[in-house]
């Protein structure tokens, strides 16, 4: 009943942080105590079993359905885990000089003012617009939900952000939580998982602002030949034809 009051509230004002930290805290405070339901239910229900007590099939069904036959790793395997996936995703990016890759020489300088200039509150708007729901959030607990609901104060402050991220060079949206699947072979083995990182959602909207502007520089500057339709939006297979 707290958890349904809290998302109540929080739903009417996404934008007031202590709601927020404290509807964060009822959910996990529940989540916390159905685990805890859990685990005790499935322990007395094993212990009956090895007792020798009358049998509940349905239970013991039920038993069997919850267990989980995925090997439990201790903590060296979890630094082990850490150890991999950081080093997978801390290698270095670089930079290119878009100026460097068009088709031929260009009579005038590319305008890099498409790539440089302000975001506008129009840019910010329209790539809010192609946001979808349901998606999960990284480490700062925004959703792409409470990103289409902010109100004109929230939409000032979130421009302000990538304005000054854009003129610093600085993106501060590095972390994501990752999630290791595991795939087959040995189980310890952190090769044998494949790593499901989910990002911040502000990152991901600020990132397809800048994707929409070198789609648009390199469409000006450098467009891919006629005969080149792979990945181009609205074409299809028999325009090859």
């Amino acid at each position: 009943a707290v958890v349904s009051t809290q998302s109540g509230h929080y739903g009417r004002d996404h934008c007031n942080s202590a709601l927020r930290k404290e509807y964060f805290t009822q959910r996990n405070k529940h989540s916390n105590i159905v685990n805890k339901k859990r685990n005790a239910f499935l322990f007395n229900l094993n212990k009956a079993i090895e007792d020798g007590h009358v049998l509940d099939w349905k239970k013991f069904k039920r038993l069997k359905q919850e267990n989980d036959s995925s090997p439990l790793l201790d903590k060296f395997d979890l630094a082990s885990f850490h150890r991999f996936f950081s080093n997978l995703y801390s290698k270095p990016s670089h930079s290119l000089d878009l100026t460097q890759h068009t088709q031929k020489v260009q009579d005038t300088p590319p305008d890099l003012d498409i790539l440089n200039k302000p975001i506008t509150h129009l840019e910010l708007s329209k790539c809010i617009k192609k946001l979808k729901k349901g998606k999960s959030c990284s480490t700062d607990l925004i959703l792409n939900e409470m990103l289409q609901s902010m109100t004109p104060l929230c939409t000032k402050a979130v421009l302000k952000t990538f304005n000054h991220s854009l003129q610093s060079g600085l993106y501060p949206w590095h972390t994501s939580v990752i999630t290791p699947i595991y795939k087959s072979g040995n189980p310890f083995s952190p090769d044998n998982y494949r790593a499901i990182a989910v990002g911040s959602c502000l990152g991901k909207l600020f990132s397809s602002i800048l994707l929409d502007r070198m789609i648009e520089f390199k469409n000006a500057y450098c467009p891919d030949p006629k005969e080149q339709l792979g990945f181009s939006k609205g074409a299809q297979t028999n325009d090859h034809i």
